[in-house]
């Protein structure tokens, strides 16, 4: 079966990083769930991840996720990053349940938070 195609409109370079990543939000049922996942892919904007939650394009989530110290740009800023998202793509896998969620974060950029390359 052939890969979904999608135009690549991103600004940032993506870094395939694995990292925990905690998700809550609602459902496309309306109910309310919490799930604990791995980024697949992570930006300053956003990140793509895994999740067994049926989700559509531009439902809100909470999102949190751990900046390891070498990525951190100081001391000062929290070791996770927390906040809210938008689903901004979801891919199907055929004959699974997870799905690929990938979100644009919603307040501030995580490039004030990550150290210059």
């Amino acid at each position: 079966m052939a890969e979904p195609s999608f135009q690549d409109k991103r600004k940032l370079r993506r870094f395939q990083i694995s990292l925990p990543v905690r998700v809550r939000g609602e459902n496309s049922s309306g109910i309310q769930f919490e799930e604990l996942s791995r980024s697949i892919d992570v930006n300053a904007s956003g990140a793509l991840f895994l999740v067994k939650q049926d989700l559509k394009r531009g439902t809100r989530l909470k999102v949190s996720l751990p900046l390891p110290r070498a990525m951190r740009k100081n001391a000062f800023f929290k070791p996770v990053y927390e906040t809210e998202a938008v689903v901004v793509r979801v891919e199907a896998s055929a004959g699974s349940e997870v799905r690929r969620i990938a979100v644009r974060f919603r307040s501030k950029p995580m490039k004030v938070l990550l150290r210059a390359s």
